[in-house]
């Protein structure tokens, strides 16, 4: 999403704000490394520095609830401009890897060189053909290819594209759901240890307070000042 266009750049800004917890996790790790902590000095210097970025990721989130919900997805002009777009080229290139086992340098530069001719023409993807692939290739290679257009047609379906990545952290729609299934495990067993975290917080104050309650009232009694007796009057005879 770019800042020019109707959409707002809201993605952007929380990305950066991304970007900027990485570098205080790095900053605070360099600085707490070796130290010991009863030295408040560096202990609350890393705090200092933690402070301003929980904040920035507080209006972060905030943002984030308030965008997803209301974002309007239009499926269809996606789709379309995914089928015309180029994105899905790189396939092309695993493609003629597979099947023609040309050195993958080799294969950029086809299919490279066959976006050229394209573009140039004013053409998009959908408009990808054998004779384009052959002409590339002629002129990096200095032969034909002879593809089959099924076999373009089906490396540049975008549908078939975001399949085909179906490792770990890949976009396959089963891959997706198995990472967000993942994540919300992980964010309850997060919640779970936060809020051990604050009770044990809850506790510690409590008990402290007992224990300053209890040395307090034995102080009173123990320390508690006697009244000492005045002096005997004395009376000069002279």
């Amino acid at each position: 999403m770019m800042p020019q266009k109707r959409n707002p750049c809201v993605f952007e800004e929380i990305r950066q704000v991304v970007g900027i917890v990485v570098g205080c996790h790095s900053d605070v790790c360099v600085r707490s490394h070796n130290i010991m902590w009863g030295d408040t000095i560096e202990v609350m210097q890393s705090q200092e520095a933690t402070a301003p970025v929980v904040e920035k990721v507080i209006d972060a989130v905030n943002l984030y609830n308030k965008v997803i919900p209301e974002i309007s997805v239009h499926q269809d002009i996606m789709l379309d401009r995914a089928r015309k777009g180029f994105a899905t080229c790189t396939e092309l290139v695993n493609v003629l890897i597979r099947e023609k086992e040309i050195p993958q340098r080799l294969c950029h530069g086809v299919v490279g060189e066959a976006v050229r001719i394209l573009s140039d023409a004013g053409k998009t993807a959908a408009d990808m053909t054998p004779e384009i692939i052959d002409q590339a290739a002629e002129k990096i290679l200095g032969e034909r290819l002879n593809l089959d257009q099924q076999m373009i047609q089906s490396a540049l379906d975008p549908a078939r594209f975001v399949e085909a990545h179906k490792s770990s952290g890949g976009v396959a729609p089963d891959e997706v759901l198995r990472m967000v299934e993942s994540r919300r495990i992980e964010l309850d067993e997060a919640v779970k240890r936060q809020e051990a975290r604050l009770n044990q917080l809850v506790d510690s104050d409590r008990e402290l307070d007992t224990a300053v309650d209890s040395i307090l009232s034995a102080g009173r009694v123990a320390f508690r000042p006697t009244p000492t007796a005045r002096p005997a009057m004395s009376v000069r005879s002279d």
